[in-house]
This record gives C-alpha cells, sequence and structure tokens, in this order.
C-alpha cells in the first residue's frame, strides 16, 4: 500500500518528505517564511531570504544563528535557535505560525517560569511533532514545574537540561521515550512515577523509555522497586532510592541494573562493522585463552616428578647448545681472549743485586745513558757507598 501524506507527512509513519533541492525557490510570500523572518527579528537577528536550508547568523558570535529547514516550497518542518543575541521570556506569536513543525530546538534561548507552559501547550498541538530540545545555560534557564506535555502520537525526545525546574515528574508523564533528558535541574525532585508495564523479572519504572537522565536532581526510586528504570544502562546513571518521606536518600544503596530484561523497543543493536570488530576481538581472546592453557599445562606437566628429570634434561640439552630430540646442532661457544692479552708490555732491564755483585764495572741503562757500576772491591772500605751507587743506577736505567 503506498504512503498517504499529509502535506510533507507520512500519515502512518509521520516520517517527513523532503521534496526541494538546495538550489529550489522558496515562496518569500508564504505565512511560514514570513514568520521565520519575524522570528528571527524577535531574537535579535537580521532578517534575508528563505532558502531550503535557511541559516542566519549573528554578525558578532559566529556560534549564534537561526536554522529551520524546508520540506517544500511553503512548509518548515525543523526549527533550531541556538544562543541569539536576545533571550525571550515570551513566546514569539510567529512560532505558533509554524504550524508543521517535527522539531523544535531552542538552546541557550529561553528564561523564566511563564515559557515552558505556552510552549509545551503548542507542540502537543502539532500532529507529527517529535522532539523538543530547551536546553538552558548558566545565563538562561527555565524555571517551574515540568508541565504534563508530549502526548503527540510520534513525540519521541525531550531534552530539558541545564535549566531551574522544580518539582515532581508528573504522574501521567508518557513512557515512551527514545531520550529523555533532564539532567542538572538540581530543584526536581520526587519519585519517578512508575510504569504502567510491568516486566518479566518485577516492576520497574520506565520500562519503554530508551534513554534517560536525572543526573544532578533529586528524583529518586520508590523502595518498592527492583531494579534501575531500563533506560538507565549505565550504573553513573543510576537513580538514588526514596527514603521513607520520599526524597533522595545518598545512604540507601542503589538498585541495580536489570541486564535480564532490556527494553523490546529500541534496545542498542550492532551494525555490520561492529559486529565485525566484536568478532575480531573474540578470536584474539580465544588466541589468548588457547596460550594461558598450554603453557599452565606445559609447567604442571614438568612439575609431577615422573616427568620433572625429562623436562630438566631437556633443558640441560638446550642449555649445552646440543639438542639431539630435535636434531639440532648450535656451534660451540668459543669466549673472546681477554683484552690485556692486547695491551703492550713495557721492556724493563732489571738486574738483581746477587747479579750486581758479580758484574762489577759492567755498563748498565740506555742507549743514551751509560753508568758503570762501581767495584766493590775497589769501595771495600765503605760498602754502604757501593750500595747506594748500585740502587742510583738502577733508578736511572729504568725506561
Amino acid at each position: 500500500m503506498p504512503p498517504q501524506f499529509d502535506g510533507c507527512y507520512d500519515r502512518s509513519t509521520g516520517a517527513v518528505n523532503v521534496q526541494l533541492n538546495k538550489n529550489d525557490v522558496i515562496d518569500q510570500g508564504s505565512v511560514q517564511c514570513l514568520a521565520l523572518m519575524k522570528l528571527a527579528q524577535d531574537f535579535g537577528f537580521n532578517s534575508s531570504r528563505c532558502l531550503p536550508i535557511t541559516i542566519l547568523r549573528n554578525s558578532v558570535d559566529n556560534s549564534s544563528f537561526v536554522q529551520a529547514l524546508f520540506c517544500d516550497q511553503t512548509t518548515i518542518y525543523s526549527l533550531s535557535v541556538t544562543k541569539p543575541p536576545t533571550s525571550m521570556n515570551t513566546i514569539s506569536p510567529s512560532l505558533y505560525l509554524l504550524s508543521n513543525l517535527m522539531e523544535l530546538q531552542l538552546f541557550n534561548a529561553l528564561f523564566g517560569d511563564s515559557v515552558l507552559n505556552p510552549l509545551t501547550k503548542f507542540v502537543n498541538g502539532l500532529p507529527y511533532f517529535t522532539t523538543l530540545n530547551v536546553t538552558g545555560s548558566t545565563d538562561n534557564t527555565l524555571s517551574g514545574p515540568i508541565p504534563l506535555l508530549f502526548q503527540g502520537s510520534f513525540f519521541r525526545t525531550a531534552v530539558l537540561s541545564n535549566n531551574n525546574l522544580s518539582g515532581e515528574i508528573p504522574s501521567l508523564f508518557g513512557d515512551s521515550f527514545q531520550r529523555f533528558d533532564v539532567h542538572d535541574n538540581p530543584l526536581l525532585s520526587g519519585k519517578l512515577p512508575p510504569s504502567i508495564w510491568r516486566s518479566k523479572s518485577g516492576l520497574i519504572p520506565w520500562t519503554q523509555t530508551q534513554r534517560c537522565d536525572f543526573r544532578m536532581t533529586s528524583v529518586c526510586l520508590a523502595p518498592e522497586s527492583v531494579f534501575q528504570p531500563s533506560c538507565i544502562r549505565n550504573a553513573t546513571f543510576s537513580v538514588p532510592t526514596c527514603d521513607t518521606n520520599g526524597n533522595a536518600s545518598y545512604s540507601l544503596p542503589l538498585l541495580p541494573i536489570d541486564t535480564r530484561d532490556p527494553m523490546n523497543s529500541g534496545s542498542p543493536t550492532l551494525s555490520s562493522s561492529d559486529s565485525g570488530e566484536v568478532a575480531k576481538m573474540l578470536q584474539y581472546f580465544a588466541i589468548g585463552v588457547i596460550i594461558l592453557v598450554v603453557g599452565i599445562g606445559g609447567f604442571v606437566f614438568c612439575s609431577r616428578k615422573p616427568y620433572r628429570a625429562n623436562c630438566n634434561q631437556r633443558s640441560n640439552a638446550i642449555t649445552r647448545g646440543n639438542v639431539e630430540d630435535e636434531g639440532l646442532e648450535l656451534p660451540a661457544y668459543t669466549p673472546p681472549p681477554p683484552e690485556y692479552l692486547f695491551e703492550p708490555v713495557p721492556s724493563y732491564h732489571v738486574i738483581d743485586e746477587g747479579t750486581a755483585e758479580n758484574h762489577a764495572g759492567t755498563s748498565i741503562g740506555t742507549d743514551e745513558t751509560q753508568e758503570t757500576l762501581p767495584s766493590r772491591e775497589q769501595n771495600s772500605t765503605d760498602e754502604n757507598q757501593w750500595l747506594v751507587a748500585t740502587n742510583n743506577v738502577r733508578g736511572t736505567s729504568r725506561p
């Protein structure tokens, strides 16, 4: 059956059908083009012409801009306003004229407690609306309670983070999000409303929402809950348990994540490339396990007495450089000669005292210096003088 379209949208799935190319011409006099230009002026931007992808930037700050996407010559299906020069604490009437929006993202663009209620009423009336993102900042924050919102058939994403919202999450709040993010709202408190659905392992709040973030809030789980909400997949995102007064208690143990009961819709799946990487990792892990088992087996085998001698014999054979069982002959090790063999040895002409006595009058010394030992018979009167002369000649004859 061919899809039935309502303007740019598929009636059954809510999918948008973009009918434009980037060079197509937009009707500059259409209601939504004129409303876009007026809305941009309200946020402090200079107006211009509408294009299939219209981007109006702040001339002072390039990160400040308005972006609108057209699906045909007269219809805007996506609007994003980021860090506008002028933040607003009311809803511009021009926004209400964009009655075919599927996505609305207002980053650091709104503040005050009189914005969220009319804004949620507006998006609840859009038949194909899917995404609202009103992330705040330290400069611009929304305040007040969270209204009962997001009742549309196709709504899937709500991001209200970095604001100053207070009170409890409404008990009739829908549990069908792809993403619900209220982190960094310190005044948000109370029990997380339970889902009307029951899991196989017990009652778990919010079993249908795929991803959620309640960090830096005071939201807590009822003590009778069994597990963390199914949208909590990481322990760092765990929601604390409520005490008897219904307040978040950080002294009570955190409820565990239910790994046995993943949500049926939107559960994480692996792409083909991810599957290939996982298969490679498993192969490497299996090889590592095999190597470890073989190593441990060899150690245990050699540690047993009947085989210890055989292991030692093979170890000694390898150390000697000849492994007969393997048929390998390793070259014998020949140590290098000591270094002192290569050092020159000085030549000395040494004559001990006995030789000196028998060689009286013999010339000793170098070619340049020849001296004669005195005769003992000639110096018999003074033996000490002969010995002194002999020692002096020895001292001068050494090189």
